[in-house]
């Protein structure tokens, strides 16, 4: 059965998992690449419990502008959706590692 964590962070396209207003780490940008806008994020990370381990399926989350009016939504891919129903797929070039390995409790 999936296992939702709460998120609450900031998107930006091409870039996730940066403070709102804070700076992105230089490692989630990759070369020749910029930030095209930034956007806040609310919703879930999604994990499965496989042979004991959780394994990260994938977010749900929607995405709003710094007004607050909701602009999108986050999904697997991983994709970035406009509500004008146009769509950015990502491909994983770099992460950071999570604060807390230990966040969610084991699984049997």
């Amino acid at each position: 059965m999936p296992r939702r964590a709460t998120l609450s962070a900031a998107f930006g396209l091409l870039v996730s998992a940066a403070a709102q207003n804070g700076p992105i780490p230089a490692t989630l940008v990759p070369a020749g690449e910029h930030l095209a806008f930034r956007v806040h994020a609310s919703g879930d990370q999604i994990y499965t419990c496989r042979s004991g381990n959780w394994t990260f399926r994938a977010p749900e989350a929607k995405l709003f502008d710094t007004s607050g009016n909701e602009v999108g939504k986050h999904f697997a891919g991983p994709t970035w959706e406009s509500t004008d129903g146009s769509q950015v797929k990502g491909n994983l070039v770099a992460s950071e590692p999570s604060p807390d390995p230990d966040a969610i409790p084991g699984c049997a």
